[in-house]
């Protein structure tokens, strides 16, 4: 009559020991991600790429791998191609966002990955207009703005008009708000269509420093 208890009781420490062992290691994919923040940490180190591997190997292959884990692992992976590090994988980086996907289908971030990766590698996407869904899910986060705007931009001559003034119109809303417009720099300085969106801000007396810049 006892036996029961115990291995109820064992079952359940042994189940704690992975979720400690599984947050352990999450939290070291998402240190080694913040690294890619600072371009300092852009030049191939071989330990360090080699570790990493290691790491998303060894944390994918843990009991209970959820989305997080796939879509930091895609996250980590994607750097290492974007970078052109040897050992870079584009359909691991599909198969680690789709994975994601499949766990939580209504969460944002996978599919603007996605999105921006196929864009980097001028290749399909794993899902058909994954920048849609992306917008679908979460309208409202600054990410999806970004990519959104770039593209949108990017490609304003293709636009229909009804498109360009919906396009100016939340372009515009957005650039007057002060937590976007921290966002905003990185856009002004990289898309193809920063010379329209900057000529936009200055036509309704908008500054911004990037504009000043180009």
């Amino acid at each position: 009559m006892h036996i029961l208890p115990l291995f109820i009781a064992l079952i359940l420490v042994i189940s704690s020991l992975f979720q400690l062992v599984q947050v352990a290691y999450t939290s070291s994919l998402t240190y080694s991600l913040s690294l890619y923040s600072d371009e300092a940490n852009f030049e191939f180190d071989e330990q360090r790429v080699g570790n990493e591997r290691l790491l998303v190997e060894t944390t994918l292959y843990l009991p209970n791998v959820g989305a997080h884990q796939y879509e930091l692992a895609a996250n980590i992976l994607s750097w290492h191609s974007f970078l052109r590090y040897q050992n870079a994988s584009l359909e691991e980086v599909n198969q680690y966002l789709i994975e994601s996907i499949r766990s939580r289908p209504t969460w944002y971030a996978p599919y603007l990955q996605m999105s921006r990766f196929s864009e980097k590698h001028s290749v399909p996407a794993a899902i058909e207009y994954p920048e849609k869904l992306a917008m679908r899910f979460g309208p409202y986060m600054n990410e999806t703005k970004l990519v959104l705007y770039d593209k949108k931009f990017s490609q304003w001559e293709m636009l229909t008009e009804e498109e360009q003034i919906a396009l100016t119109v939340n372009f515009l809303a957005s650039a007057q708000s002060y937590r976007f417009r921290r966002s905003l720099k990185d856009l002004l300085e990289s898309s193809k269509g920063a010379e329209r969106m900057c000529k936009l801000l200055a036509f309704n007396a908008i500054d911004h420093s990037s504009c000043r810049e180009s």
